[in-house]
């Protein structure tokens, strides 16, 4: 059986798309990656092979996270997998996040099988461009034969019609890569972020100022995205402040998280994609790894790391709440150990391997 999986990023790795690849591939699958590599000045096509996944970037500049002004771009990238895909047959196509359904909708043969990979809740604030995305969804939903979620917000209407064709998958993290908790010595107290940096200005500054001038306390910020260069000037200020940009979410996340004593979870609790029962990858990746958190208050994932004891919950854009939150758990090791053993404990109910099985029932492997 012949997958092909569609990506508007460049594949560097993209941790849930390797992790499904890998799973398919291991279940007998060949899968091939096409995807969209926005670099200026990256070449039109090219291809590797990475761990038996054949990987395919088709040049197209653009700069993520810009809006309608990525338009011109995705009409090439479109275009490109269209000429692609007309040369090479699959048996099916994978289509990731809302930039791939699209992608889809326009490059796919007539009456091709899909699966939808929805990895996020794609409304937004703007009620026009609410409306608009919901139909994209609803109408890429409907066309396939199976869509993936992680929000359980798609269970309700209007998504919820399609119930025969929803299938969760959440973002759950690899134990093998990520279930070593043990963190490695340090004379300062490290406050950590791993993933993309998009959206989240205004809580990165708060944290910023809120560890400004203390030198048992360090911040380390992993990940890219449209944010890092902003990001990284504003460190400059900072002597205890690291924007380290890209990592390999795959190979290196054990080390970082080894390396990190509280993880910060800072987001603009207005957004709709972080609302309700929203959860990010890093949220389990905290969990597993018996790292407590700090997680902004009043949205989902907030009460949980209250409720089930994960961490604190704390307004992320404010200085002095977050300053507060790093000085219990500096100060409290009874809290710090008891945020610890709660996530040991709940480890086991986000297993990936498990989770990740519904691809073997969707393509009958």
């Amino acid at each position: 059986m012949k997958i092909c999986m569609i990506l508007t990023n460049p594949f560097n790795p993209d941790v849930r798309v390797y992790k499904e690849a890998i799973y398919l591939t291991q279940n007998g699958a060949e899968v091939d990656i096409l995807c969209w590599d926005r670099r200026k000045g990256a070449p039109a096509q090219e291809t590797e092979v990475v761990d038996g996944i054949t990987v395919t970037r088709f040049g197209s500049y653009s700069v993520a996270g810009t809006g309608v002004r990525q338009i011109p771009a995705l009409v090439r990238f479109i275009r490109q997998v269209r000429r692609y895909l007309k040369q090479t047959p699959y048996d099916y196509y994978h289509l990731h996040d809302l930039d791939g359904g699209i992608t889809g909708m326009f490059a796919l043969p007539k009456g091709a099988r899909y699966v939808f990979d929805m990895r996020e809740y794609y409304e937004v604030r703007n009620k026009l461009k609410s409306l608009v995305f919901r139909r994209i969804v609803l109408h890429v939903i409907g066309k396939s034969i199976a869509s993936l979620y992680e929000n359980d917000i798609y269970l309700a209407p209007p998504y919820g019609k399609y119930k025969e064709k929803l299938f969760s998958l959440k973002n759950y993290p690899d134990h093998d890569l990520l279930q070593r908790r043990e963190k490695t010595p340090s004379p300062v107290f490290r406050i950590g972020y791993h993933g993309a940096v998009r959206g989240q200005i205004a809580q990165f500054a708060a944290l910023f100022e809120a560890v400004k001038g203390k030198p048992d306390l360090r911040v380390d910020v992993n990940g890219s995205g449209v944010d890092y260069e902003q990001l990284l000037e504003m460190s400059k200020g900072y002597d205890n402040v690291h924007v380290n940009g890209a990592y390999d979410g795959i190979r290196e996340s054990t080390a970082l998280y080894e390396n990190t004593d509280v993880l910060f979870c800072g987001y603009d609790k207005h957004v709709p994609n972080h609302q309700k029962e929203a959860e990010a990858i890093k949220f389990f990746e905290a969990i597993v790894t018996a790292t407590p958190m700090i997680m902004q208050c009043d949205i989902g994932m907030g009460d949980k790391v209250v409720s089930r004891g994960y961490g604190l919950a704390v307004e992320t854009d404010n200085a002095q709440e977050i300053q507060g939150a790093i000085v219990r758990f500096m100060t409290d090791k009874a809290l710090y150990q008891r945020c610890q053993e709660n996530e040991i404990k709940d480890t086991p109910k986000f297993f990936w391997q498990s989770e990740v099985a519904v691809l073997k029932d969707i393509y009958k492997l």
